[in-house]
């Protein structure tokens, strides 16, 4: 089994024929991006336009608008999503701030959309917020209100997707952490907004859990096997991916020339064990 990675750049070498599909697909996504700069419209202008903002800027609301329907997110009053608690394990206590900064973000959002909406039917004021925000989406572009408390995606369809799916999966997490069950099953780390904290409070778990100092512990990663020897709180990592090569779990080789930018690996064990217990475990190197 592979239980650490150590990756080496290989010698830049020319294809032999043709164009390697990791280049080809890299230079369309330039192309791309290209493409909606030149299609952006011009939104230099400082007055309020009812007619551009009618029409570009709807797509964007009935998005959002389906987007949360059937959900009460956007409904959910401060004391319906508490913080963590002084007394709360850190696993807990991470996913509950997680929710709660991602429902105040998904609240703040629904509530400059409805600003942007009600100014486009003349029942508000335009204001330099709600200016900001919809000059911003008019360039297709998140606005900088929202995206300094998530980067996310950079454009707004997929900013607004990503936003909605992760604030319902977090919600999916601290139901499970409460119930006991979190680390029974695989867990994608896409569906968090701060995957490397949540690695940070596992650590801090198993310390708790261990009776440890939190720097005796370290990380071990591991494909196959029988698992990771003296682990308090182990997790299966799935939704893995990786660009620039190909992993069985065991081994990595080169890319063909048809292959795709990026590829599935299966899923991986990770824990954090006491360095002494690490030191024990043969430490597999994949090169």
């Amino acid at each position: 089994s592979a239980s650490a990675f150590s990756f080496r750049p290989s010698s830049p070498r020319a294809p032999s024929s043709g164009i390697n599909a990791e280049y080809g697909e890299s230079v369309a996504k330039a192309v791309l991006a290209q493409l909606v700069v030149v299609t952006r419209p011009d939104v230099e202008d400082s007055h309020f336009d009812k007619t551009r903002w009618t029409k570009d800027l709807s797509p964007f609301l009935h998005l959002w608008k389906r987007l949360n329907q059937g959900s009460d997110l956007v409904k959910l009053s401060p004391e319906q999503i508490p913080g963590p608690k002084e007394d709360d394990p850190p696993l807990l206590a991470f996913l509950l701030q997680e929710r709660q900064s991602a429902i105040v973000l998904l609240q703040k959002v629904h509530g400059d959309l409805s600003k942007i909406s009600k100014v486009i039917r003349g029942t508000l004021l335009l204001t330099n917020d709600v200016k900001s925000n919809a000059t911003a989406l008019l360039k297709h572009e998140v606005p900088p209100a929202w995206s300094k408390k998530w980067e996310g995606p950079a454009a707004p369809i997929h900013w607004f997707r990503s936003l909605v799916g992760k604030c319902v999966a977090v919600g999916g997490w601290v139901e499970r952490c409460q119930a006991g069950t979190l680390l029974a099953s695989p867990a994608d780390l896409s569906e968090l907004f701060h995957p490397a904290v949540f690695l940070n409070a596992l650590r801090q778990e198993t310390a708790r859990r261990l009776n440890q100092p939190i720097n005796s512990l370290v990380f071990k990663s591991q494909w196959g096997g029988a698992g990771i020897k003296g682990a308090a709180c182990p997790v299966v990592i799935e939704g893995l991916m990786i660009e620039g090569a190909l992993f069985d779990g065991s081994r990595l080789v080169e890319c063909n020339r048809d292959s795709p930018a990026g590829s599935a690996i299966a899923p991986c064990t990770v824990a954090w064990v006491v360095e002494v217990e690490a030191k024990k475990q043969p430490a597999d190197t994949v090169q």
